[in-house]
């Protein structure tokens, strides 16, 4: 659970998915620090850890499905996506 080491394993071995499991929104902060400028997707579905750091997250609301960014982090991490799938997310500034 080493954020500098999962950062730099991430980066040596040239990783473009992340997916992050449970609860780590402590830890989510960070990881990002962690990865900086890296090119890779982070993926949780902890909303709490999209908000703290993750790029990309998929929660609940009511229900159904819903997609969360952080636009800040995404820039951070080269992660680009199309505006229209922007428009049906929740973007966190």
């Amino acid at each position: 659970r080493d954020a500098k080491k999962m950062g730099a394993r991430i980066r040596k071995d040239k990783i473009a998915v992340a997916y992050f499991v449970g609860d780590f929104s402590l830890n989510a902060g960070a990881i990002a620090v962690s990865l900086g400028r890296t090119s890779v997707l982070t993926v949780s579905s902890n909303v709490e850890a999209v908000k703290a750091g993750i790029v990309f997250g998929i929660g609940l609301n009511a229900g159904r499905a819903r997609l969360h960014l952080n636009l800040p982090q995404a820039r951070k991490q080269s992660v680009s996506l199309s505006p229209s799938l922007l428009r049906v997310m929740k973007v966190y500034r």
